[in-house]
């Protein structure tokens, strides 16, 4: 199964792996690369459609059989309620134990009192185009740990974000901001995501694994539109300022755009972004001090009358 969209350096790798079925995209008549007749199931990318979904539909001819004759495949409709994960409980676990052994070495990190939002600053981006204004993130930062006290904000990324994370929280100067790249092994990130309160990311990585969680993600995207790649998961807020350039990113250009000044990262301001996570916080926080005083209550009706 070819994952890439027209490179045709993969579509070289299908012929030789010796897969008697060997699926991947195929550009029909459009304009792209011409990737040769290696694939013995073609499937069309759909530009106008998710790009998670149109690596479901890769699947598609595993699952049903298709004949290599059935052009263009996938001729299904895949609903977003599809792309989700469960996390067991085990998993869950492992990474609260990786949270406790930090608070032990953490002073300012009670993982009994301390709700987590994970922040992601995008440090290392192979696309810095993506990146939201750094001094944005520090904003956001501190108005949110002078907002609410029982808020941790736990910085996470590939273990050569380590450096670049570490300065940026030394900017910030508060004991609730911990370095958390490279501390887990990637397929545990989303037993972190289950338990955590919400994501603040520019749109990367985590913004899309989250997408299979029920995680709270606020998102800033801009030489990609949300459209494409913006978080399926109904829980996820998408911002996005709509510039006439953008998205310049697409897989007819290779992903490579020639700015050298996003302006439509650094339209969206600190100030939209802290309003949106402040309304839900808040909502969440009343939501769980609801949960907690009506449970006595709850039981008392079952047991009987108080005394």
């Amino acid at each position: 199964m070819d994952c890439e969209l027209f490179s045709r350096y993969s579509s070289i790798l299908t012929i030789i792996s010796g897969g008697s079925r060997r699926i991947g995209f195929h550009r029909f008549h459009t304009d792209g690369l011409y990737r040769g007749d290696f694939l013995t199931h073609r499937v069309a990318y759909n530009p106008h459609q998710h790009i998670a979904k149109n690596f479901m539909a890769l699947v598609e001819p595993l699952v049903s059989g298709a004949g290599s004759s059935d052009e263009p495949q996938a001729k299904i409709r895949i609903r977003d309620d599809e792309i989700a994960i469960d996390c067991p409980e085990p998993d869950k676990e492992a990474i609260r134990e990786v949270l406790h052994e930090i608070a032990s070495r953490v002073d300012c990190f009670d993982i009994d009192r301390h709700r987590i939002a994970l922040v992601n600053i995008n440090a290392c981006d192979r696309l810095p185009i993506r990146q939201w204004p750094e001094a944005n993130f520090r904003s956001i930062a501190l108005r949110l740990l002078d907002r609410y006290d029982n808020l941790l904000l736990l910085y996470t990324g590939a273990e050569r974000e380590r450096e670049k994370i570490q300065e940026h929280i030394d900017t910030i100067g508060n004991g609730r901001c911990i370095n958390f790249s490279g501390a887990v092994p990637f397929h545990t990130l989303t037993a972190l995501y289950h338990i955590s309160a919400f994501m603040l990311t520019s749109d990367s990585g985590p913004a899309h694994f989250a997408a299979v969680t029920d995680l709270k993600t606020f998102v800033m995207y801009g030489p990609e539109t949300p459209e494409l790649y913006g978080s399926l998961a109904k829980n996820s807020t998408a911002y996005y300022a709509g510039l006439a350039c953008s998205p310049c990113l697409s897989a007819f250009n290779h992903r490579s755009s020639p700015c050298t000044d996003n302006v439509c990262m650094k339209a969206i301001t600190p100030d939209e972004i802290y309003q949106g996570i402040t309304t839900y916080f808040d909502a969440s926080v009343l939501r769980a001090l609801e949960e907690t005083t009506a449970s006595p209550r709850a039981a008392a009706s079952e047991n009987g009358p108080s005394r």
